[in-house]
């Protein structure tokens, strides 16, 4: 592992546009972590089914989050072996488990504080929810406008807490909030 690599979180509440700037990031051949709780939803869903994932999701919120952590640190693991830019972009970093279980008013298991200290991020990136806001319910997106907004205040003051310091992104072009990451870290 390269001590050089920098690890870069990009979050925000659902529909701010994290998945596209990750992708475009990515086109530009940097090393990227995809977002660890769609991961584990997949293997749920494969292993208990669609409604089966759901119910156990809903009855084991605590669980869930553990799960999330632990893919994401595994995940955030390999992506920096792989980088050959020096630059890893996270789809989500592991404080974000906390700043849902705040939003949900759940306990945080005490995993997923523990896998929450001494966090090796470089810098948070806090994309804003797109104005012109697609509830996807389609998708499975539970969200709606104003709890975006929630989750996007609950995940500014969970990195905050922890000592980082959160640069806002507004909402722009794709190729404009690109250039502005990248400009951010130079």
């Amino acid at each position: 592992m390269s001590h050089a690599t920098r690890r870069i979180v990009i979050t925000g509440g659902p529909f701010s546009g994290k998945t596209t700037l990750i992708e475009a990031l990515a086109a530009k051949g940097h090393a990227i972590v995809g977002e660890a709780a769609i991961l584990v939803i997949e293997e749920l869903t494969a292993e208990h089914g669609l409604a089966g994932q759901a119910a156990w999701r809903k009855e084991n919120t605590g669980a869930f989050q553990v799960k999330i952590i632990e893919k994401q640190a595994q995940l955030e693991e390999a992506a920096v072996q792989t980088s050959k830019t020096g630059l890893v972009f996270m789809d989500r970093g592991r404080p974000d488990g906390i700043a849902y279980c705040h939003v949900y008013e759940r306990p945080v298991p005490d995993e997923v504080a523990a896998g929450c200290r001494d966090l090796p991020y470089d810098c948070v990136f806090l994309l804003d929810t797109l104005k012109d806001f697609d509830n996807r319910a389609d998708s499975g997106r539970t969200s709606d406008r104003t709890r975006s907004l929630l989750i996007r205040d609950h995940l500014k003051a969970t990195y905050e807490e922890r000592g980082f310091s959160v640069v806002p992104v507004p909402e722009m072009p794709v190729d404009e909030r690109v250039d502005f990451v990248l400009g951010s870290l130079v």
